[in-house]
């Protein structure tokens, strides 16, 4: 058996699972994304979707008291972004915004 290709397979597996912001098109496909609003300073998970020919794109957050957000699409990456799951909060800060 070779050792080191073990685990350097599993490695890259345990890296795959690390959260990390998706594409807008990513988030739109999945269950349940953790959206990270610019101004705010909480990660809400949330289910991503599109309303009517695709070009109003709706969050709705999954906790109470909470109503629909609706981004802008071209503000993705700028106010707003998706991750794979919660992040750290060094994870939020290292990864830039779009400017």
């Amino acid at each position: 058996m070779d050792y080191a290709a073990a685990f350097d397979k599993a490695i890259t597996a345990l890296k795959e699972q690390e959260p990390r912001v998706m594409t807008l098109e990513e988030a739109r496909k999945r269950d349940i994304s953790y959206v990270e609003l610019r101004t705010e300073d909480y990660i809400l998970p949330c289910i991503v979707g599109s309303l009517g020919d695709g070009d109003v794109i709706y969050v709705k957050p999954l906790s109470a008291g909470f109503s629909r957000i609706f981004p802008r699409r071209e503000d993705y990456g700028k106010n707003w972004r998706c991750w794979t799951a919660r992040p750290t909060e060094e994870q939020r800060k290292a990864v830039k915004w779009d400017d």
